[in-house]
């Protein structure tokens, strides 16, 4: 997409899928661009291309209005962003100054993509792993719903998703450690839900892509790349059982 000069088109894109999907009853929430905030990393983000800014705001609206058009109540719209540890004021405040109303009513959750000690929010010094993913957990909620949203204009009613989350194995980074860090992000946004109003969490991912390799990016699976279960994958499990 070169949203620079086709904003328009990605408006179009976004209310065929909605006709597409959202009259199946189980498709209950569309995103809409991913990582808007992130300029540099263009295979895995949007905010690499020129307009992607326009193509959230704009799309969120036709998304939301297409949805009304054919009465898919159960379709909920929203976009992300990546809490990497960096400023992301200009963002936020984009939103707010070009969004408009149309704009922060058609926004039904905003979602956070946060992966503390890989590649954001950092992890403090001096304290346990546990300790410090719930730190950098609960802070990285606490920005988006207290510093980030409200330059948007977007209010407290509209709900959090941690639309991804994770911590992968690898070079340095054991099978222990990734059931650490699973059990204290989960953790975390339970026991914040009610305080930032965050209902619905997304591990990433299921399976590696490759565990062989050297590279500890290829390996964010609750399995193997041949699908043999890691530790993690019953403690989800049993997390998905105990608080769903």
């Amino acid at each position: 997409m070169n949203a620079a000069v086709d904003v328009p088109g990605f408006d179009q894109f976004v209310r065929t899928t909605v006709d597409q999907l959202g009259s199946n009853p189980g498709v209950v929430s569309l995103q809409v661009t991913d990582e808007a905030n992130v300029a540099g990393a263009p295979n895995a983000s949007d905010g690499y291309y020129p307009g992607a800014d326009d193509a959230l705001i704009n799309g969120v609206i036709a998304g939301a209005n297409e949805r009304n058009a054919d009465h898919f109540g159960q379709l909920k719209i929203g976009f992300n962003w990546a809490a990497t540890g960096s400023s992301a004021t200009s963002f936020w405040s984009y939103l707010g100054q070009h969004g408009g109303a149309a704009f922060v009513n058609a926004v039904d959750w905003v979602g956070i993509d946060a992966y503390p000690g890989t590649w954001g929010p950092p992890l403090a010094s001096g304290l346990s792993l546990g300790d410090a993913i719930t730190q950098a957990t609960v802070q990285a909620l606490s920005a988006t719903r207290q510093t980030e949203m409200p330059l948007a204009r977007i209010p407290a009613s509209v709900p959090i998703h941690v639309s991804e989350s994770g911590y992968p194995t690898g070079p340095g980074r054991t099978d222990a450690m990734q059931v650490t860090a699973l059990q204290a992000e989960v953790q975390s946004v339970v026991d914040y839900s009610a305080t930032y109003n965050v209902n619905g969490y997304r591990w990433f991912d299921l399976r590696d892509a490759d565990s062989a390799s050297t590279s500890f990016e290829d390996q964010y699976g609750l399995m193997t790349d041949n699908y043999t279960p890691k530790p993690a994958f019953a403690v989800y499990q049993q997390l998905v059982a105990s608080l769903s």
